[in-house]
């Protein structure tokens, strides 16, 4: 389930960042405008280009757009694969303790019930599993924090603190 959402925003980036391109290339696809003889003195020199304040304006606007969309999800993905990892060790310490507990119950039960040894067993054999997947889950953490760090990633984004 994790992986298709996370396969969907994939999609649903490369659509936004295509739809920012394409709607950037089409903001200066516009009709020739009719030209005055105002603008013959623009041009005067073979060669000059004269690009009005307005436009400058405007293509600064849209990159900026652009360049706020982009850190905007860059930003949700850190946050979305931090929680991603947060939740695995999350998930495997709760399942640690869960055996922790069954495997004590059983000792008790064994020692009260006179019960057989495989059932002790098999809960020991469950609690290291346990132990293995929330170490795995750990390190898994660990990488990916190192990971961003080393990319510059703000550590609060992996938390999904933003300011």
């Amino acid at each position: 389930m994790k992986s298709l959402i996370f396969r969907l925003t994939k999609i649903q980036i490369f659509l936004f960042t295509s739809m920012l391109a394409f709607s950037f290339i089409n903001a200066f696809a516009g009709e020739p405008g009719l030209y005055t003889d105002q603008d013959l003195e623009k041009y005067k020199a073979p060669g000059s280009t004269y690009v009005p304040e307005q436009e400058h304006q405007k293509t600064s606007d849209i990159l900026h757009e652009i360049n706020e969309t982009k850190e905007t999800l860059k930003k949700e993905w850190w946050c979305e694969k931090g929680s991603y990892y947060g939740e695995r060790v999350d998930t495997a310490k709760k399942n640690y303790q869960e055996a922790e507990k069954k495997l004590d119950d059983a000792k008790s039960d064994a020692f009260w019930k006179k019960t057989g040894a495989s059932r002790i067993k098999s809960h020991e054999n469950k609690l290291a599993r346990a132990k293995r997947q929330l170490e795995d889950a750990e390190k898994k953490l660990m990488d990916f924090e190192q990971k961003a760090h080393r990319k510059g990633i703000p550590p609060g984004w992996l938390r999904c603190q933003f300011m």
